[in-house]
């Protein structure tokens, strides 16, 4: 864990210098307990005795040493519960929120014109979201008010799938909150603050707020992966066959109506394909595609953001060279130096279809049918094509061409 403290302060932001993560009301019960931002749901299968049985492995290592507890909610959570086929626009207070939920999903939802989080978890379990279109948020600034999916308050094992997110600040954050998560087969792009848009804002990610770990991301296109260290880091998050392209595609800057397009725009930045703020550690990069074909002139192999990079690591503030040294990268195709790198200490080159389905996706046989995995470093064809990103591109978000 790695909290940040300003000085001189920014008490709106998170910590100033007399502020701790212990402090009653501070930003260390923002988005967990008190001082507990690692953390993670469950639900209990058993208990005998003083032995709890839960129904799911934990997904880190808690010490004793930091008198690691587990606790009940005072509220029952809501089982088995779902929203399909909904559109949902204008909330001030977020549009769809799962608080304390367990077991209950979100399908054909479509949801725009919010202030806060287009889609909300808190304090929830087992959250499926599948076949989404969070798009368009009513005002994108940083801040909170324009996020498209949030994970909070030890929000565990959800899947995020099939969906769109796009034209949000954030397209997806999570505060102290996603272990065991699975964001798989999703487009998301043109994430941007609107009195900014030269901005590049972080792409997939599980991070803002301390706490987030063992996240897996998995087959998606985004414009870039990263980590965010505004508030304090996160760790152990898996990247594996996502198309990371580097720039958004071009889009409306709803303040002004000015085009952004970071391609033709040189003064867009920080152009990056995968990014890790500070303090980002024991992240896995594997078997992704990395860039955009026949567009990489000006573009280095690695950059601490003064120029446009494949890879941007500890970067933001001085570059913390121990993201660097933690990172895995293994099996990454880049289009800047149109080869796959391989970690040298790894033998094994074979790369699996998926690391959490064992058969072809439905969605992926939908409509025209299309090839899986889509994301493929060591093929001939590098890029086939995403579905969800199909259905964008055909103006059909829930309709597959």
């Amino acid at each position: 864990m790695v909290w940040q403290k300003h000085n001189p302060a920014l008490p709106i932001d998170d910590f100033d210098p007399s502020v701790f993560p212990t402090t009653v009301g501070g930003p260390g019960q923002w988005f967990s307990r008190l001082d507990r931002p690692t953390a993670e749901v469950k639900q209990i299968a058993s208990i005998s005795g003083s032995t709890i049985t839960f129904t799911t492995p934990v997904h880190i290592s808690y010490r004793t040493s930091h008198t690691a507890q587990l606790s009940r909610y005072g509220l029952s959570h809501v089982l088995n519960a779902g929203v399909e086929n909904l559109k949902l626009i204008g909330g001030d207070s977020d549009n769809l929120v799962f608080n304390w939920a367990a077991l209950s999903w979100a399908r054909n939802v479509e949801s725009t014109v919010w202030v806060g989080n287009g889609v909300g978890m808190n304090s929830s379990f087992r959250i499926e979201l599948r076949e989404f279109y969070v798009h368009d948020a009513a005002w994108v600034q940083p801040g909170g008010g324009a996020y498209g999916i949030s994970l909070s308050f030890g929000t565990s094992e959800v899947l995020i799938e099939d969906g769109i997110s796009v034209r949000a600040n954030k397209v997806m954050v999570a505060r102290c909150a996603g272990a065991g998560s699975v964001v798989g087969y999703n487009y998301m792009d043109m994430g941007y603050i609107n009195y900014n848009g030269a901005w590049i804002e972080i792409g997939l990610n599980a991070s803002h707020m301390v706490g987030p770990h063992h996240v897996l991301f998995e087959g998606n296109y985004g414009f870039n992966a990263d980590s965010d260290d505004t508030h304090g880091n996160s760790i152990y998050h898996t990247f594996f066959r996502n198309y990371l392209r580097g720039v958004r595609a071009p889009f409306t800057n709803q303040q002004g109506g000015a085009t952004v397009d970071d391609a033709a725009q040189a003064a867009d930045a920080p152009k990056r394909a995968a990014g890790l703020m500070a303090d980002s550690y024991w992240m896995s990069f594997v078997g992704n595609v990395l860039g955009t074909q026949g567009q990489m002139g000006g573009w280095v192999y690695e950059t601490n953001g003064s120029k446009p990079g494949i890879w941007m690591l500890g970067w933001e503030k001085a570059t913390d060279t121990r993201v660097s040294a933690s990172t895995l990268r293994h099996g990454n195709f880049d289009y800047l130096n149109n080869t796959v790198k391989w970690d040298p200490n790894i033998a094994n080159h074979t790369l699996p279809n998926s690391l959490y389905l064992s058969r072809k996706p439905a969605f992926f046989d939908a409509g025209t049918g299309h090839t899986w995995p889509w994301v493929d470093p060591v093929g001939t064809t590098k890029l086939y094509v995403l579905p969800a990103k199909a259905r964008y591109d055909a103006g059909t978000p829930f309709t597959q061409p």
